[in-house]
């Protein structure tokens, strides 16, 4: 009868010592849950903070543009045009000798390419093309541009809805694909470039192709900024990307949702 009741009180203990113990495990793993959920907001706050104010520093780098543009056009162009216009007039009333107006004629010459540069900056800063009649007429235009240069020609075969995107999003775009133009003017040594993009369900694909010599250093490519302005644009698209370093040339293809 002893033994019996011993026997009862061990299984007691033993069964109790198993609740205390899952008890135990359940208290910690609501509690690890907990934690775990708390490192997650935290990391989403963290995330949107950096989102946020990735967004307004570039916001602010694209209004400061179109001031410094607005200024160089309005400002500096203008007085420039006048300078010019004043230069000509002395040229009708002097009768200088051949070095003299050779001189003139170079004064006159570096005034031009002065409005000229003066012009393509503004442009470069922020499209007047852009700005009046969007992203499709602006990229229109850049490639015009270019291709009026004959060492580089450019092929645009943009097939989606230029709506699935705000007009911010669409200046994002613009900069990332002037970049990547901008990149293969400086370094590719390339004849042609392609920029193509399709549009599928969930999202839209952007391929941008040149047949230049390629990426000799891709972590020199990485470190560089403008793939780093770029990387903050399609970070904001909330875009991935990848540059492919297997093929001829220099292939980078981003990929955009819909719902950016």
């Amino acid at each position: 009868m002893v033994d019996s009741e011993l026997y009862k009180l061990i299984v007691i203990a033993v069964v109790l010592m198993i609740v205390l113990v899952l008890f135990v495990l359940l208290i910690f793993s609501v509690s690890k849950r907990r934690i775990l959920d708390e490192i997650s907001k935290s990391q989403q706050k963290e995330i949107e903070f950096s989102k946020a104010l990735l967004k307004n520093s570039i916001e602010t780098l694209e209004s400061e543009r179109t001031r410094i543009a607005r200024d160089l056009h309005d400002g500096v162009t203008s007085k420039l045009n006048v300078v010019n216009l004043n230069f000509n007039l002395l040229k009708a009333y002097d009768s200088p000798n051949a070095e003299t107006a050779k001189l003139i004629e170079s004064i006159h010459g570096s005034i031009n390419e002065s409005i000229d540069l003066t012009r393509e900056i503004s442009h470069n800063l922020i499209s007047p093309s852009f700005t009046k009649f969007g992203i499709e007429t602006a990229l229109e235009s850049l490639a015009v541009q270019v291709n009026q240069g004959n060492a580089l020609s450019i092929e645009l075969q943009l097939n989606h809805d230029w709506h699935l995107f705000s007009k911010m999003d669409q200046l994002h775009i613009y900069r990332i694909i002037q970049e990547l133009i901008n990149n293969s003017i400086k370094h590719a040594e390339a004849s042609k470039i392609e920029v193509s993009s399709i549009q599928k369900e969930n999202e839209v694909s952007f391929a941008y192709v040149d047949n230049g010599k390629g990426l000799e250093n891709h972590e020199e490519f990485e470190s560089g900024i403008g793939i780093k302005n770029i990387k903050a644009r399609l970070r904001l698209l909330g875009a991935h990307a990848e540059s492919l370093t297997d093929q001829p040339g220099f292939h980078y293809n981003f990929i955009i949702p819909k719902n950016v």
